[in-house]
């Protein structure tokens, strides 16, 4: 079943972003197809290893990954969404991302680090970054009685069929 509201956006806008020293930082909840949502990065590059069509891939603070959780106690849910990472000097470069999955919380490998933080290229200027995801649909997860339950993934990581750096 696939709620009936219009997709939603959200603009995440990340201030001091050089000074940001947890692994993890979270945006404010925001509220989409009637459940409440949170994005969060690890500012200094996130440190995760997944399998996708490639094989296994390790990230070693290389690359910034936008997380996205639904903040809803019950139930789980599979959503597609886009992510993006705003140029703020020529929005045509602007950083797009589709994802999908089942949140818990789950990951959308974006962009190396080194890029994002280029002097030259508009990511981060003034010491300030913004981050928009568009959440297209959310359904509902029902589960079987019957069926096993597995362990918990902490994160997952949603691979890019390619490398998004030209």
């Amino acid at each position: 079943m696939t709620s009936s509201f219009p997709s939603s956006k959200y603009i995440w806008k990340i201030e001091n972003f050089s000074s940001l020293k947890s692994d993890r930082h979270y945006s404010d909840v925001f509220t989409a197809f009637g459940l409440k949502w949170q994005l969060s990065i690890d500012p200094k590059g996130t440190h995760v290893t997944y399998t996708s069509n490639k094989g296994r891939i390790t990230l070693n603070g290389t690359h910034l990954v936008i997380f996205l959780s639904c903040e809803e106690a019950a139930g789980s849910w599979y959503t597609h969404c886009n992510f993006a990472i705003i140029d703020q000097q020529d929005r045509a470069q602007t950083r797009n991302y589709d994802g999908e999955g089942e949140c818990g919380t789950y990951g959308c490998r974006a962009m190396l680090l080194a890029e994002l933080l280029d002097p030259k290229k508009g990511f981060v200027m003034l010491d300030t970054c913004f981050i928009k995801v568009e959440i297209l649909s959310a359904i509902k997860i029902i589960k079987s009685i019957t069926e096993k339950a597995s362990p918990a993934k902490e994160e997952q990581l949603r691979p890019l069929e390619t490398d998004p750096v030209p």
